[in-house]
């Protein structure tokens, strides 16, 4: 059996770096881990407002993530943080307060950029941001 990681890609662009890292560990991959390469294009704005009746995409991204075994980042960096869609899907899969989708998976964060830091302003963030959704 492999474990299923859903791997998300935190830039949206077509020919993203984070992309194509993402696509190249999936490849790597041993038999026993499967990379589920996922990105973000997709999910729409978190609205608090729509949490009684969330949208059929919310839904969707948020079982992905409770069927895994575990979540890895692939992100760059944009002005020192994380890129607003992953932000953004944090707040849609970490929703309804308490239901965390992330609860009790290991998660694994890769920053990239071109830049001379490599993405640490980015992982230092999401270091920050996930133990307050039990990631």
């Amino acid at each position: 059996m492999a474990y299923n990681i859903v791997t998300i890609v935190g830039s949206i662009r077509k020919e993203s770096l984070s992309l194509k890292i993402a696509n190249a560990l999936a490849k790597l991959a041993p038999a026993s881990l499967q990379l589920d390469v996922t990105t973000l294009q997709g999910i729409s704005f978190f609205n608090q407002d729509l949490e009684g009746a969330p949208p059929a995409d919310w839904l969707a991204f948020r079982e992905k993530l409770q069927k895994s075994n575990g979540v890895l980042f692939v992100t760059p960096e944009y002005n020192r943080s994380i890129p607003g869609v992953l932000k953004n899907a944090i707040d849609v899969a970490s929703r309804p307060y308490g239901k965390s989708s992330f609860i009790g998976k290991p998660i694994g964060i890769i920053g990239n950029s071109p830049g001379p830091l490599g993405g640490v302003s980015a992982v230092k963030h999401l270091q920050n941001i996930l133990p307050g959704i039990s990631g």
